[in-house]
């Protein structure tokens, strides 16, 4: 139909949740969403939430987010889950190193306090990563769990030997440590190399969790992540990274891209939204994921003989 003389034709602006195909990353082409598409994701987490996703979310406990029952994230099973959240996903692992601090304050921040996933955060500490924040001698506090804890809505805590993680729970990952499960499904920290905190602890995970496991590989130098990142999409998990371009060291993100495991590519603003989407809006994500690419998958796979 022909517009009136004098007025122009505009397109709904539907936003960029994602970096189209189109361009790409390290090499690999990354998924399309289309309008259509789009407006299907933004439309199940408003269903999930029976509102508009807010920027800032109310209190635990008050009267549009009430508190929720929860217990020890399990490895699986048909187990009896009553009283439990039932989320698509149980474990979120976010790894950074350099610019790493403000990436993870702004990603916590806007996970609803009802968050039904335990998130696990891998950071490099130290005169490369940017983040000088290493625990003094002696002492069990954390001033990087201190300073998450005040932006975030979620409970934030050092990881300790023996616990169960849980659901709603952040859990900050010690320094030059990495996190695997023992057979009762309690922590275990084991020493790591303080550049590949990040691979040891997903790729760990990634045994116990298998598909109900995101790895998010968010801005740093080096290429911690890379290894971990396979090992998570061997096992049926799903891989969010970091846009190179929007983060402050594009080393780590983009050793992850160059993998072919990589689900989602997003800037840090789109990445709780992403998470918030996958963990708690049915079908998301079905939607949105990424089959591995022939190339990389492990050796011997999808190959004949």
């Amino acid at each position: 139909m022909p517009m009136p003389e004098g007025v122009e034709r505009r397109e709904p602006d539907l936003g960029d949740p994602v970096r189209p195909a189109a361009r790409r990353s390290g090499g690999v082409a990354m998924p399309v969403l289309s309008p259509v598409s789009r407006m299907c994701l933004y439309g199940a987490v408003r269903k999930a939430y029976r509102e508009d996703v807010p920027s800032a979310w109310p209190a635990r406990g008050s009267a549009a987010h009430p508190a929720v029952p929860r217990d020890h994230v399990r490895s699986g099973g048909d187990g009896d889950h009553s009283g439990r959240v039932r989320a698509a996903f149980e474990v979120v692992v976010l790894a950074a190193s350099a610019g790493g601090l403000g990436v993870l304050m702004r990603v916590l921040a806007a996970l609803p306090p009802d968050f039904p996933a335990a998130v696990l955060v891998v950071q490099h500490r130290g005169p490369l990563s940017g983040t000088a924040l290493e625990p003094a001698a002696g002492h069990h506090d954390d001033p990087l769990a201190t300073l998450l804890g005040r932006r975030s809505a979620l409970p934030v805590r050092v990881a300790a030997a023996g616990e169960r993680l849980t659901a709603g729970t952040v859990l900050v990952v010690p320094l030059r440590t990495a996190l695997r499960l023992d057979a009762a499904d309690t922590v275990v920290l084991e020493p790591a190399g303080s550049r590949r905190m990040a691979d040891t602890t997903l790729a760990a995970l990634a045994g116990r969790f298998g598909p109900r496991l995101i790895g998010v590989v968010l801005t740093g130098l080096l290429d911690d992540g890379a290894a971990g990142v396979r090992a998570v999409k061997a096992a049926g998990g799903r891989v969010l990274v970091q846009d190179p371009h929007d983060a402050a060291a594009a080393a780590m993100p983009t050793a992850a891209l160059a993998t072919g495991c990589v689900d989602l590519v997003l800037p840090a603003a789109r990445m709780a939204t992403a998470l918030t989407a996958f963990i708690m809006a049915p079908g998301a994500a079905e939607l949105l994921q990424v089959p591995i690419p022939a190339w990389a998958r492990p050796t011997g796979e999808g190959h004949e003989g």
